[in-house]
């Protein structure tokens, strides 16, 4: 029995056939596939003064004990200062110059086979090293030489340029094979680096949060689906048909890795204090001889906490197993249970007694990732009339989020996910559309919204549409897609998700026989008041694509 999950029905623009494909005699075939992809971004919207800093920047020049007298506003303020560098980094206009190159190789003898898939890119604008930073931003500039970094002003941080600017890079790399057992039954197995994505995701995650690292730059294109931010990890996994309606899998990963992060500075960047390029979170602290000299600010009235060496997690200890169940009505039910290592940091301050301060004061700070962290969950997917439906539920143990102090702490994280996607046929409106959509309602049981830095729950939907145009002009299809998002209500910021938050996204897709495709959207973001750190980076992308 093989089973698969809801089928990705855009796929056919995206994944055209091998252009290079090699059969020899002896049984041997080579399959190459590349992808070249140029791609621009600009910025259209001013920056929203109000999630830049520079008033609170100013209100601690005219009252530099502002934190002690006004200390809600001022924890709000905190985050916005060591949010800001992406957004004061960029004017108006080009935010983004890059081009890409994704190649895959798939090896076969027999039922044997090996994967290869690697990618390289280069981004002007990181690489030419100048952004729009001014004076008065780089009082708040975590990175910069202020700080301890190694950013001047008018600089990206060399870690954030190294991120964003250039890289070539070996992703997928894993020898695999099918075997036939008694019972006319199959086994699969996989060895290497390879992305093991268990659940029914879409646009949100689910158990598959701890199984995989992500690539948070890719996540930076609205609408992109779960399966495309994923990034491999050296893993053994094997698949077997128990029966001829009930298959097992398992894997054990045998490496850790964290999760690819914008670098600091970068546009999409809103956490100045974690990500490549990071080296001080800021905390306003006046510039007084009424406090300790070792804990005194500079003449903005800031302080630069150090980051410390980061902790990452054991390479060992992280497994999973899965058994799926595909009912006479056709409904696939899967069962999980996985552990593994969070890949996303938490931040940890490190605190001290300072004689003449009424409480301890943090000092130094450091990326830390909690291990040993547990996850259950349930899955379906079936077609209901002409509609594919997916849902999962999943409790993650030991997760960590951060409490109301700003430390993290380990609860239990329940997730529900309810999605699916629909064809349509010719209209009036189009030749085709397709709908896919998926909503969810997130909830930390353990603990209530007084004990955390937000809320206790979030929930919210996406929907992707497109309307579809074939062989407008010869050889061409014209696709329109939309993507919207809406946070509708609650915050939890571990999933990024901000009470009234929204993006939109409206684009215009042109493919020529499915080779070569030109795609121009503008998206928008609005909504989430001051928690939202992106409400002001609206941004107008064209790319363009050729496979060979």
């Amino acid at each position: 029995m093989r089973h698969g999950l809801l089928p990705c029905l855009l796929s056919v623009a995206l994944s055209p056939a091998h252009a290079l494909d090699f059969e020899f005699d002896s049984g041997l075939a080579i399959a190459l596939d590349s992808t070249v992809t140029w791609g621009a971004q600009w910025r259209v919207e001013d920056r929203n003064r109000s999630i830049t800093g520079s008033k609170f920047l100013t209100a601690l020049q005219e009252n530099p004990f502002l934190p002690l007298t006004d200390t809600q506003n001022s924890a709000a303020q905190t985050v916005i200062i060591n949010g800001n560098d992406g957004n004061n980094n960029f004017d108006t206009g080009l935010v983004s110059h890059r081009l890409t190159l994704l190649m895959e190789m798939d090896l076969t003898y027999d039922s044997y086979g090996v994967f290869l898939r690697g990618k390289a890119f280069y981004d002007k604008v990181y690489r030419d090293n100048d952004t729009d930073l001014g004076a008065e931003s780089f009082a708040s500039y975590n990175s910069g030489t202020l700080y301890g970094g190694d950013a001047l002003r008018g600089e990206f941080p060399g870690r954030s340029r190294e991120q964003h600017g250039d890289n070539v890079e070996l992703l997928d790399a894993f020898i695999y094979g099918t075997w036939e057992i008694p019972g006319d039954r199959l086994l699969d197995i996989r060895l290497g680096r390879q992305v093991i994505n268990w659940g029914e995701s879409t646009f949100y995650q689910g158990i598959n949060s701890i199984q995989n690292r992500a690539d948070a730059t890719a996540a930076n294109t609205p609408g992109v689906e779960i399966k495309e931010i994923l990034l491999p990890t050296g893993a053994f996994y094997t698949q077997v048909d128990l029966l001829p309606n009930l298959s097992m899998e398992a894997y054990y990963q045998y490496e850790w890795l964290e999760n690819e992060l914008n670098g600091v500075g970068s546009y999409f960047s809103t956490t100045d204090q974690v990500g490549p390029g990071a080296s001080a979170f800021l905390i306003p602290t006046p510039n007084s001889v009424l406090v300790p000299e070792e804990i005194r600010g500079n003449a903005y009235h800031l302080r630069g906490v150090p980051r410390l060496a980061d902790k990452p997690a054991d390479d060992s200890g992280q497994w999973g197993l899965a058994f799926h169940y595909v009912t006479d009505s056709n409904w696939d039910i899967g069962f999980y249970h996985v552990r593994g290592h969070d890949k996303k940091p938490s931040f940890v301050l490190e605190y001290i007694d300072v004689p003449g301060s009424p409480q301890p004061v943090p000092v130094s700070y450091e990326l830390s990732y909690y291990e040993d962290i547990k996850g259950t969950a349930v899955s379906f997917t079936t077609v209901l009339g002409e509609t594919n439906v997916q849902g999962e539920l999943s409790l993650l143990e030991d997760t960590p989020m951060v409490n109301g102090a700003g430390d993290p702490e380990q609860e239990k994280f329940l997730k529900l996910q309810i999605g699916g996607a629909h064809v349509f046929g010719p209209s009036f409106l189009s030749d085709d559309a397709v709908i896919v959509f998926e909503g969810f309602y997130a909830d930390v049981s353990s603990a209530d919204s007084r004990e955390l830095s937000a809320s206790d729950y979030a929930w919210g939907y996406s929907f992707l549409a497109e309307l579809n145009y074939n062989n407008v002009f010869q050889g061409w299809d014209l696709k329109v897609p939309l993507y919207v998002k809406h946070d509708v209500g609650g915050t939890i910021r571990e999933i990024q998700a901000f009470e009234s938050a929204k993006v939109v996204s409206l684009g215009l897709t042109a493919t020529y026989l499915n080779n070569l495709s030109a795609n121009l959207a503008y998206s928008f973001y609005f909504g989430g008041g001051d928690e939202n750190l992106l409400i002001d980076r609206d941004h107008l992308a064209v790319t363009v694509k050729y496979s060979f």
